[in-house]
Parts: structure tokens; C-alpha cells; sequence
């Protein structure tokens, strides 16, 4: 459990170091996630893991004590170890442990760097807005072949109610003469 909260507290800054220092790149948070779990896996050494290790279990702690004082009282004193960049952003010490917090802690923004008016809009987006564009043409076109569809039914439906009048007069013209005849 501490290994999955310690990796997120990592990825969290990661990406947020990652996307401001690519201001012009569309950020695919996939591709991201791959790189961070490769630094993660690969480069980072045994202390550096530690200190995310110890900073997942202080802050563990340090929120069952705040749960456990905000259901005893109705409120809880505010974390003096933790706190969220900018009110929304990663998790970071408030010492600014590694270099890493210290880098992101100087950043204008740390939750969704900007990114420039000009910068591409990634494939995916096109293939979307397409495949979007495709099937409201084929919905159209599906409502067109039901109304067709429809109007086809009603007119064999009113081509069936006039033979059945040509019939039931027909039937009742041959029940006249067959009882005239008698």
C-alpha cells in the first residue's frame, strides 16, 4: 500500500516538473507515466525512493491524526508538514525536501502548465473530432432510411386498408346478389 502512495507522491511532481518544462508539447499522460515509471524503476536510487517512502508514511500518518481530531471535534488543526503547491497542486514538504520540490515550488503554476495559442493540436484530437464528424453524417443518414422506411409502411399500410375495403364491398356485394338470387 505505502508503495503505491510513495509512487504517486513521485509522479505527481514528476508531472508537473514535466509539464512545465514542455510548454510547447501537447502533454499525453500516458507517455508521461512511462517516463516517470522508467525514472522510477531505473534511475532513481535507494534514498531517494526512501525519502518518498517516508514522506507517504509521515503523511499517512499525519492525516489519521487530523481524521481522528476531526471526528472527535469538528475540525483539525491544518498539516505543518504538508501542504498542496498553490492550494491545488502535488503534495510537497513544507521544508521542500528534494530538489525537485524546490523546483516545482518556484513555478508561476504547478497544476496545468499554460500552453501557447499556436501549439498543435495533437492527432488524437483531429482522429476524434472526425470519427465525431463521421457518425453524426451516419446518424442523419440512419433517421433519413427510418423516415423512408416509415413513410414505406404507411403507404403500404393505407394500400392494404383500401383493398380491404374493396373487399369487404366486393364480399358484400356477393352476400346482396347470393340473397336476391335466394
Amino acid at each position: 500500500m505505502f508503495a503505491s502512495r510513495m509512487y504517486k507522491s513521485f509522479d505527481s511532481q514528476m508531472t508537473t516538473k514535466i509539464r512545465h518544462d514542455r510548454p510547447n508539447v501537447h502533454h499525453n499522460q500516458i507517455e508521461v507515466v512511462k517516463e516517470i515509471s522508467h525514472l522510477w524503476k531505473h534511475v532513481m536510487s535507494k534514498s531517494e525512493k526512501k525519502y518518498y517512502n517516508d514522506f507517504a508514511k509521515e503523511a499517512r500518518e499525519e492525516y489519521e491524526r487530523q481524521h481522528t481530531e476531526f471526528r472527535a471535534t469538528g475540525s483539525y488543526q491544518p498539516s505543518i508538514k504538508f501542504e498542496k503547491l498553490h492550494g491545488d497542486g502535488p503534495w510537497v514538504r513544507i521544508t521542500r525536501g528534494t530538489p525537485l520540490e524546490q523546483e516545482i515550488a518556484t513555478y508561476d503554476t504547478v497544476k496545468f502548465a499554460p500552453r501557447p495559442d499556436n501549439a498543435k493540436t495533437p492527432s488524437w484530437v483531429d482522429k476524434v473530432r472526425q470519427q465525431n464528424e463521421r457518425e453524426k453524417i451516419r446518424k442523419i443518414e440512419r433517421e433519413k432510411r427510418k423516415q423512408e422506411e416509415r413513410k414505406r409502411q404507411i403507404e403500404q399500410l393505407k394500400a392494404d386498408a383500401e383493398a380491404k375495403k374493396k373487399r369487404l364491398k366486393w364480399d358484400e356485394e356477393i352476400t346482396k346478389k347470393v340473397e336476391s338470387d335466394l
